[in-house]
């Protein structure tokens, strides 16, 4: 049990580090943002919601390697990976439904003078974005029931007190 705490504080840590690497740990404070310039309209998002998004991301999947190297035999291995195959569920689904928001906001400001084919480009993006998520929620949901029945199918652990 010691040794799989270790392992997800690493895991944690890791992929916190390797986020800040990335993208500056300045992103951790919560008042960055990311602005969108859409013709004469500029649309602002915290990048937190990107970073939080990221680091689950990176926690879910090197969780699920490590879940997958230990074959589903190791219980709290398969709880923590549960855990946070739900928290990137809820994200994508986050994610998702702000990009539909997003798309209808952008549909409500394309004004006549906007061409017809950059309209038509920026939804294609938008809706290859949406589907994108839409399949990464799928086969997370897939993962996580394979997960479930796998660390069902454990046999109890017995106490020998």
């Amino acid at each position: 049990m010691k040794k799989e705490l270790l392992y997800l504080t690493a895991i944690i840590l890791g992929s916190i580090l390797i986020i800040g690497a990335f993208f500056g740990f300045d992103n951790y404070t919560g008042d960055t943002t990311i602005d969108f310039n859409v013709r004469d309209t500029y649309y602002v998002f915290p990048t937190i919601y990107g970073v939080i998004f990221a680091v689950i991301l990176m926690i879910t999947s090197a969780s699920f390697v490590r879940v997958v190297f230990t074959r589903f035999k190791i219980k709290f291995t398969n709880y923590i990976f549960l855990f946070f195959n739900a928290l990137l569920i809820l994200c994508i689904v986050f994610v998702c439904k702000s990009l539909g928001d997003f798309e209808a906001i952008l549909r409500e400001n394309i004004t006549d003078t906007t061409s017809q084919q950059m309209a038509s480009s920026m939804h294609k993006g938008i809706a290859n974005l949406i589907h994108s998520g839409y399949f990464m929620l799928v086969l997370a949901i897939f993962i996580e029931m394979l997960v479930l029945f796998k660390t069902k199918k454990l046999p109890q652990a017995t106490s020998t007190d």
